[in-house]
């Protein structure tokens, strides 16, 4: 997604990410500020996601409802969002092979800026964070 820019503007950003996770934290009461990480591709984002409790994949064209999603009483939650357009096909099989549970948000598609928003929202209800 990223391959064209120069690291420079990617490490630019990755600190204005930190920061305002870092701000963001603060002003809610947060014990534990969020990680930014710098960007990966793909299979080593499967990866990473193999390693928490809960590695979650926003699918539009269908997927457990993030209610059935076995949230409760978890420690690590990971969700997988895709660009605008969403995933290929062959993304969503190396997903499904991860491991990763695939979670549908009803009839809306949603822009994919606004997808994590609504993600990290329901994360944070169905965990009791909120």
């Amino acid at each position: 997604m990223f391959q064209g820019r120069p690291k420079r503007i990617l490490r630019k950003k990755l600190i204005r990410y930190q920061k305002i996770a870092l701000e963001a934290a603060k002003q809610s009461g947060r014990g534990i500020i969020p990680e930014v990480t710098p960007m990966i591709n793909f299979g080593e984002a499967l990866e990473q996601m193999k390693k928490t409790d809960v590695p979650l994949m926003l699918y539009e064209q269908g997927g457990v409802r993030f209610s059935e999603a076995g949230l409760k009483n978890t420690g690590t939650v990971s969700v997988l969002i895709g660009s605008e357009g969403g995933f290929d096909e062959s993304e969503v099989l190396k997903a499904d092979e991860a491991g990763i549970k695939r979670i549908w948000l009803g009839d809306r598609i949603l822009r994919c800026e606004t997808a994590p928003l609504v993600a990290v929202s329901l994360t944070m209800f169905l965990t009791g964070n909120l």
